[in-house]
């Protein structure tokens, strides 16, 4: 089985208090961008069931962008293994080709781990719903069970889904399609998607995130994004941006270039380093 792994941007971040778990509560706009919609090429997953010499029950092969990780610890293994401790899974090759930019809060990674998943329950007939899908997801990472509602089922039902994220990244809202904007989003905006070549960690860039102290109704993303498209620069923030560009001032001057070429909103994309631009083209 052949399947594309999308990315997402984030529309908006919030950063509230810690949680007993560890984890900050947040709140954002999760939205999904491709080939379609972007210039983002998606990742490419192949599985095939397969049997090989060696250790373990995953033989990985990985072309594209490099990614410095070994193969026990790369997500679509690890999602294999979530699947194999319940379902006792066949040996399997999987050939990833990497093309969404790595560590730049596009989200590439759980999109992939999310699409194993998927791939495999598909492969092996695990008759898995969308909700069990979900609940595996969030093993692997708190952004991933945005992407189980957006990959692509099968070359001709691709899953767009914005949705409202909240929690750790565990609460999903669908978005209801209101406004000016979310009408015809999807057919009238590109994103134009930067990376620096910069690394941000997560772990750091929450280290110094100044967090907010309470959930205002009026302020929320949710009621934000009903707005025009032109009226989010001032008020559609991503907490990350202000602590992160004062670390890495190259990051500033991009989110410049992009609103001096005309763009109708530029961000941050979760906590860096890419920042996009939309356009009405």
């Amino acid at each position: 089985m052949k399947i594309l792994s999308s990315a997402k941007v984030n529309l908006g971040l919030y950063v509230y208090g810690v949680r007993k778990d560890g984890f900050h509560n947040i709140e954002s706009l999760f939205y999904p961008v491709d080939e379609s919609n972007s210039n983002i090429k998606s990742d490419v997953i192949t599985i095939e069931e397969g049997c090989f010499c060696g250790g373990g029950k995953v033989r990985l092969l990985q072309s594209g962008l490099t990614i410095d990780s070994r193969v026990e610890d790369n997500i679509c293994t690890k999602a294999y293994n979530i699947l194999d401790k319940d379902f006792n899974l066949p040996p399997v090759n999987i050939h990833l080709e990497k093309n969404v930019f790595i560590g730049a809060g596009l989200g590439g990674g759980s999109s992939d781990g999310v699409n194993t998943l998927f791939a495999l329950n598909e492969i092996f007939s695990i008759g898995l719903t969308d909700k069990q899908l979900e609940s595996y997801a969030g093993m692997l990472g708190s952004d991933c069970p945005f992407f189980v509602y957006n990959f692509y089922r099968d070359k001709n039902n691709y899953l767009h889904s914005p949705m409202i994220v909240k929690g750790r990244g565990e609460i999903l809202e669908p978005l209801k399609e209101k406004g000016e904007c979310f009408s015809s989003f999807l057919k009238e905006f590109k994103f134009k998607i930067i990376f620096p070549e910069l690394f941000i960690s997560t772990q750091h860039a929450y280290s110094v995130v100044k967090e907010r102290d309470n959930n205002n109704q009026e302020d929320s993303i949710t009621t934000i994004i009903q707005k025009p498209i032109h009226e989010w620069q001032d008020c559609l923030i991503n907490d990350f941006e202000e602590p992160i560009f004062k670390e890495y001032p190259q990051l500033q001057k991009i989110k410049n270039e992009l609103i001096e070429q005309g763009a109708l909103y530029v961000s941050m994309s979760g906590s860096g380093s890419a920042i996009y631009g939309i356009f009405k083209s």
